[in-house]
């Protein structure tokens, strides 16, 4: 009855109610007759004439009108109910495959119309597993008017940038990479790696409890400015005793306060635990698995410095000394061609295992510095938050003349990377390519997953050797 009392019911289903009553109060009268006289069960003609006439509108109704009203029911849905969207599982190739000509050209539209906006002179990443959405530069490598060799050349995928302090995350893969060759624990207090630089000085009390682990976190409760900074050390021993007087601020593990100078001291350890030069190594076990030949250290041993933007007329890739007050923390200098190559050989597990690359996006201590997400956290070198759903790291880098943002979505295998001199704003650049990324997912379909949680298991790992075989090169 409730579908008869809408006014949209359709004709032939007013037709069936019809009919089924008129066969049944005909046949029920001549049954009543039957019960009432005790006769044979016996009919007019005229009644079994109706009755069959009856019948069989119903039989001819029946079907279709049962069927559509079936379906009319099913579709009775409270207004303004939308039909649900089908839910594709954000992979990597599903997302590739989902982000058509169409939908790629809506997303180069948008940054194009930010760098606009912004009167933006870097170079900008959008990439989908392994792809290439957008990657291309705005400007020339040198403004004018005192361009220096190859300043007057236009900003590409293939221009030089220094990405700062998203260096901190290649320094946690080599960490990450010495663990799973078990040359060091990262649960290994530091004391038993920086020890031996600082002879013959005690290990301070300070480092009491403070392990690699911590340092990778920014949980080491060691202050950083009474730490390395300014970042001029020129030797590892100097560097090393510079970062023992890091006043105290928390207990190990107990908040998050960043630190640069702790990288400085992973960038100690790799050496000591690889018996390798810091520089070597990265670029054995990073670079080169990756396929990152556009990449090196200041002063950019390899590297054609004409391809270096730069804020100034010159023709040094660092406009400060390359040395311990800086190594491990910042200082990698590459290319978007280079960056998309390494985002790609990251999910692969080509620089670091699976079970590593999860561990580094795992949360270990709150990060109250997020007020727009009270679940972010901070990983091993990534900030880790959930964005429209999705799991997202971020790392951003600033220094002497570069300013850069890195954007990652390890489940849709996305990476987004905005970089340029000073004089510039990436981050806005890299959230246009963000809300036009993410916009184009929701229209496919393609729902997040959301962070990983923190993980309080810390995973077995051989202990070190305190005495590596050999010490790098000086």
């Amino acid at each position: 009855m409730a579908i008869l009392a809408r006014k949209e019911t359709p004709m032939h289903v007013y037709g069936l109610w019809a009919a089924m009553n008129l066969a049944v109060s005909h046949m029920s009268r001549g049954t009543l007759r039957w019960l009432q006289t005790g006769e044979e069960l016996r009919m007019t003609t005229s009644t079994v004439r109706i009755g069959i006439t009856a019948l069989t509108l119903l039989c001819g109704v029946m079907m279709p009108s049962f069927t559509h009203a079936t379906a009319f029911a099913e579709s009775a849905e409270p207004a303004g109910a939308a039909e649900a969207t089908p839910t594709i599982a954000p992979t990597p190739e599903a997302v590739r495959k989902a982000l058509g000509v169409e939908a790629r050209k809506r997303v180069v539209e948008a940054v194009e119309e930010a760098v606009k906006s912004t009167g933006y002179r870097g170079a900008a990443l959008v990439g989908v597993d392994g792809e290439a959405v957008l990657m291309k530069g705005w400007g020339r490598r040198l403004p004018p008017p005192a361009r220096g060799p190859g300043g007057d050349q236009i900003i590409d995928k293939d221009s030089v940038f220094e990405i700062a302090s998203i260096s901190k995350v290649i320094t946690a893969q080599a960490i990450l990479k010495l663990a799973e060759q078990k040359k060091l624990s990262l649960d290994d207090e530091i004391g038993v790696w920086l020890q031996p630089e600082m002879k013959p000085d005690a290990v301070p009390a300070s480092w009491k409890g403070v392990t690699i682990r911590h340092l990778l976190s920014h949980s080491s409760g060691l202050d950083n400015d009474t730490g390395i900074s300014p970042y001029n050390e020129q030797s590892r021993t100097a560097a090393v005793k510079k970062f023992a007087r890091s006043a105290v601020l928390t207990k190990p593990g107990e908040a998050f306060a960043y630190n640069n100078a702790a990288y400085c001291m992973l960038a100690v350890i790799i050496e000591r635990a690889s018996g390798q030069e810091f520089e070597r190594f990265i670029k054995s076990e990073i670079f080169d698995p990756a396929g990152m030949a556009s990449s090196a250290f200041p002063p950019g041993t390899g590297l054609d410095v004409k391809q270096r933007v730069r804020r100034k007329a010159t023709v040094t890739m660092n406009e400060h000394p390359w040395g311990w007050g800086y190594k491990g923390c910042g200082g990698v200098l590459t290319t978007m061609s280079d960056l998309l190559a390494w985002d790609k050989a990251a999910r692969e597990n080509r620089i670091i295992s699976k079970a590593s690359e999860t561990l580094m996006r795992t949360g270990v201590v709150k990060n109250d510095t997020e007020e727009h997400d009270e679940d972010a956290m901070i990983g091993l070198a990534w900030f880790i938050s959930s964005h429209a759903g999705r799991e997202k790291l971020t790392h951003t880098g600033g220094s002497f003349g570069v300013r850069c943002v890195m954007f990652r979505y390890p489940n849709e295998g996305v990476i987004i990377v905005t970089a340029t001199d000073d004089s510039a704003e990436p981050l806005a650049i890299a959230q246009a390519a963000e809300g036009a990324l993410l916009e184009e997912l929701s229209r496919a379909g393609i729902r997040g997953q959301g962070p990983l949680k923190p993980s309080v298991t810390k995973t077995p790992e051989t202990r070190p050797t305190k005495n590596p075989e050999k010490e790098p090169a000086k």
